[in-house]
């Protein structure tokens, strides 16, 4: 599939249940909605935890 453009950075989060469905999230970090807002404070919280 082709990736949009955008001067906006994104995340891409792929996992994989317990029924070996892979599902895939792409996050665009440049969206103002109130929500966008909410997950970005989740994912930088992630990344903070997952480098320590």
């Amino acid at each position: 599939m082709p990736q949009p453009f955008s001067d906006q950075s994104g995340n891409r989060i792929v996992w994989t249940g317990g029924d070996g469905i892979e599902t895939v999230l792409e996050h665009d970090r440049g969206c103002v909605l109130p929500r966008n807002a909410a997950l970005n404070r989740i994912m930088d919280a992630r990344l903070a935890l997952n480098q320590r």
